[in-house]
């Protein structure tokens, strides 16, 4: 007996929640709109030597909160889950979800027992979140999305027997999620010029470097001591000077990772822009998105480089790329926001 989900490499894939989330909804053109609107801007709590990127969601619960998936998505904590599986066993109690068209996100597994993983056989301590999305009983294995070498996304195959010490090594931490198969329900085009409008507002948040959550605070409270939209060029550049002058800090590439992911986002909102609207010289604008997303994969390559190096000749060059790429960012956004408001008043 086996089952697959379906899945696609997601296009957002520095932190597990991402990842996971974007395997399942990336792969529906439809669901296209809802990932512009929030994974287009940005935010950090940066501390001297430490700095935390990610993008800002309206609501953390990712796939609680998702317009289709909310509806029939079940989250649980761990010990309820334990209990819940206490009969059957854990492997059982996913294999039976799994045959009624639900996918299971892990907020946290022992990575020590999931082989491929950074700490696998290493560090006990280490929980990361996995996404469950198929199994073979003939074999004994589950499919699963996670953060495995070098802490790369990726699908692997994982024994049932692995997956159940990863589980209950976890000690009650976190929680699990049963999350539907993404019906089909296709974004009716007449809505298509409210997310503009709304895509413009976000695209200037970031460009001005806004507090976006303030633009819900009638339903949660506002962002305190946050970093916004383009003003994270600044703080990377303050944590990059940091680690060139302290070289026991270890340069964490993920933070670097995410704004590639960010400019992949930007790439794809031009190109659904254009091709929706036509707007004027939007090919051009597409092209400076795609030089500006590989200024931030030559900016990652430098970042993988400093680690081992720690070379202040390329710490210093690190930064001004960093401000190249901002500066030319802060032109190409104004001129896409022009160009969007200019094709559509």
């Amino acid at each position: 007996m086996e089952k697959r989900l379906p899945v696609t490499y997601p296009l957002v894939n520095t932190w597990p929640y991402h990842s996971c989330l974007m395997s399942i909804i990336s792969q529906y053109d439809y669901c296209a709109p809802w990932i512009f609107m929030n994974y287009i801007q940005l935010k950090t709590h940066a501390e001297v030597g430490s700095i935390f990127v990610d993008f800002y969601l309206f609501d953390y619960d990712v796939f609680g909160n998702n317009p289709w998936l909310k509806d029939k998505t079940f989250k649980l904590d761990v010990n309820t889950t334990k209990e819940l599986a206490r009969d059957s066993g854990i492997s059982k109690f996913l294999i039976n979800f799994i045959k009624k068209g639900y996918y299971i996100f892990f907020s946290g597994l022992s990575d020590y027992y999931i082989p491929d993983t950074i700490a696998f056989q290493k560090d006990k301590d280490s929980l990361h979140g996995f996404l469950v999305y198929g199994y073979n009983s003939n074999e004994g294995v589950f499919e699963m999305g996670g953060h495995f070498v070098n802490g790369k996304f990726a699908f692997k195959t994982i024994k049932f027997s692995d997956f159940e010490n990863g589980f209950d090594s976890a000690n009650g931490t976190g929680f699990v999620q049963l999350i539907p198969v993404v019906p089909s329900m296709p974004f009716q085009r007449e809505n298509n010029i409210l997310i503009l409008r709304d895509v413009v507002d976000l695209l200037e948040d970031y460009l001005y470097s806004r507090n976006t959550s303030e633009r819900m605070a009638l339903m949660y409270t506002p962002l305190a001591n946050m970093i916004w939209g383009i003003d994270i060029y600044n703080e990377l550049i303050k944590y990059i000077q940091y680690a060139g002058e302290n070289k026991s800090l270890t340069v964490d590439y993920r933070q670097f990772h995410l704004l590639n992911n960010h400019k992949k986002i930007l790439i794809r909102l031009c190109d659904y822009v254009d091709t929706n609207f036509k707007i004027e010289n939007g090919k051009a604008i597409l092209s400076l998105f795609i030089e500006i997303e590989r200024d931030t994969s030559v900016l990652l390559g430098l970042i993988l480089k400093m680690g081992f190096t720690r070379n202040l000749v390329l710490t210093n060059k690190i930064i001004v790329l960093l401000e190249e790429v901002r500066d030319k960012e802060l032109i190409l956004i104004k001129n896409f926001i022009s160009a969007i408001t200019d094709g559509t008043n």
